[in-house]
């Protein structure tokens, strides 16, 4: 696979926990859906990182998940997952984790992030998350 981010080489460490992956990530609209389709779903993820909201869905997801007899079927719909890249490295500073920016994309990368938005009528959200 090409990668579609720039993982940064300089300024950061390997804390050895796993590695990081980037998506890009646009949450189940149902104005979008002209019939009623399960669609895509976002599972629980170990750790994420990054944007805020998807901090605060995974949340959610986990405590839901907790309550559950089954590992992994707290979900949510998605109308785009996308893989943009991954590293065997868990990046961080002492300010933290490295956090995957619209600015950090390869330029195919960012093409694809505008195609994207164009398509959806809304930025995807840049997810990072921590692989432990």
């Amino acid at each position: 696979m090409k990668e579609l981010v720039k993982f940064p080489d300089e300024g950061y460490y390997d804390t050895g926990e796993g590695g990081l992956e980037v998506y890009l990530v646009i949450l189940k609209d149902e104005k979008r859906h002209k019939c009623i389709n399960s669609g895509a779903g976002w599972f629980v993820q170990d750790v994420c990182l990054s944007p805020i909201k998807m901090r605060h869905l995974n949340d959610k997801l986990f405590e839901i998940e907790k309550k559950s007899d089954f590992k992994y079927n707290a979900t949510e719909g998605v109308d785009l997952v996308v893989l943009l890249g991954s590293t065997d490295k868990s990046l961080s500073t002492d300010q933290g984790y490295f956090l995957a920016k619209f600015k950090d994309l390869t330029d195919i990368g960012k093409t694809i992030f505008k195609q994207f938005s164009e398509i959806y009528g809304e930025d995807p959200m840049i997810v990072t998350l921590l692989d432990t």
